[in-house]
Parts: structure tokens; sequence; C-alpha cells
């Protein structure tokens, strides 16, 4: 009686890996148990929430060998993207937003701005207030991460003059 199991695997947060146990020899008559809580079945769609390692051994009822194997899916931190608090610019006033991206797929990660920019920090002068929204994918996290800033601006000062008067002396 002998047991293979399916390599370890890395998976993004959010989607799933599958675990495979194959039994050969014995009388034909396999029972997998699994740790985890899983079904005495050979294969599984699992969707692990961290690095979670699976554990599977092997009976026929028949043969006194109990072989074993183990699997385990490691987990990518979850993607994720945050922006600055909401903030107020004086009219003509430029800001720097910077996003910090961590986790997922690092390697293909791909940035967008509503605005269609495609790099992490963007500089922006609205003249009017202006949601800016940044999406990240990496075709590996489900869902995408996303955030949002609100710019308001502040109207431009408005002087008014009177009128330039003539005073006569006297």
């Amino acid at each position: 009686l002998s047991l293979k199991v399916s390599n370890d695997t890395l998976i993004c947060n959010g989607t799933p890996a599958n675990i495979n146990a194959k039994a050969s020899g014995g009388n034909g008559n396999f029972v997998y148990t699994w740790n985890q809580g899983l079904p005495k079945i050979a294969s599984h769609t699992v969707s692990p929430l961290a690095t979670t390692l699976y554990t599977v051994s092997l009976r026929d009822g028949c043969s006194a060998a109990s072989p074993f194997g183990s699997i385990r899916v490691f987990v990518r931190a979850k993607l994720t993207v945050k922006l600055p608090a909401d903030t107020v610019l004086c009219f003509g006033q430029s800001l720097n937003l910077g996003a910090i991206i961590s986790g997922g797929d690092t390697v293909n990660r791909k940035i967008l701005w509503g605005s269609g920019q495609s790099v992490p920090n963007i500089s922006i002068q609205p003249t009017v207030p202006t949601t800016y929204t940044i999406r990240i994918f990496d075709n590996c996290s489900n869902p995408e991460a996303r955030d949002t800033i609100v710019v308001s601006v502040r109207t431009p000062l408005n002087v008014t003059l009177p009128a330039d008067d003539t005073l006569c002396v006297g």
C-alpha cells in the first residue's frame, strides 16, 4: 500500500487550490483520512485564508501499512492598497498622492487610477472637489484592491476694491 500526494502550492488570498492523494497497491478499498475536517475522499478544493498544512493517511482495511502524506498550501497576504485620508487644498495647491500597496502577487501587480495613470504615486492639482480612485489587480487575488480619496478645494480668494475716489483739498 502506498500513497502519493500533490506538491505544496502557493495561492493568493481568496482563491482555491486543488489538493489530492493517490493510492496504489493494497486491496483497492482505500479510505483517505484528512485533517482540517475534510471528507474521506482522494481530492479536495480548498480555499484557506492563511497558510495551512493538510495531512492525509491511507488505509484499505487489509494492509498493515498506513502511509501518510502532507501538502502545504501557502497563501499570499491579502492584496491591499491605502491612500491618505480625505483632505482639503487651497485653490492652486498641488498634492502628491502616494498609494501604499501590499500583499498579493507582487510580480504581476497592475495599478490603475481612475485618471488612467498606472504608477503608485501621482501629483494632482484639482480646481474643484474631486474623488480619486486607485485599483490594484494581480491576476491572482480576488477581489481586486481599491481605495478612494476625496480632495476638496477651497474657493480662490476674491478681493474687491472700491473704485478710485478723487478727493479735493479744502
